[in-house]
């Protein structure tokens, strides 16, 4: 593997340049609702967010693997209660989006 990475990579050269910083999310005026009313619709998603941390933050990895056991595992506490416990939906999930600043993070949840 090592030498696929090799003959696919080795050609590119460390320029020593840096990536620019990535300027501040401008701020929301308020929260908001959007509703998109489809009658007789067999499926719904209800999406939400919310700042959420930043690659950069000292406890990015915690906070991935807290998530992955509470709420974005098929094994996750989420699933067992929403899912199999009450039945609300068939895929509950919680995520954290990847970005190098606070971004809003959205929860999912579907129901057929």
């Amino acid at each position: 593997m090592n030498a696929s990475i090799v003959r696919a990579f080795g050609a590119w050269k460390n320029t020593g340049a840096l990536l620019p910083p990535v300027p501040a999310s401008p701020p929301r005026p308020r929260p908001r609702v959007l509703l998109v009313d489809r009658p007789g619709s067999v499926q719904s998603t209800v999406v939400s967010g919310r700042p959420g941390p930043a690659v950069s933050d000292a406890d990015w990895y915690d906070v991935l693997v807290a998530n992955t056991v509470y709420a974005d595992a098929f094994g996750s506490r989420l699933v067992k209660n929403i899912r199999e416990e009450k039945g609300y939906t068939y895929s509950p999930l919680r995520r954290f989006l990847y970005a190098p600043r606070r971004e809003p993070s959205p929860d999912a949840g579907r129901r057929p």
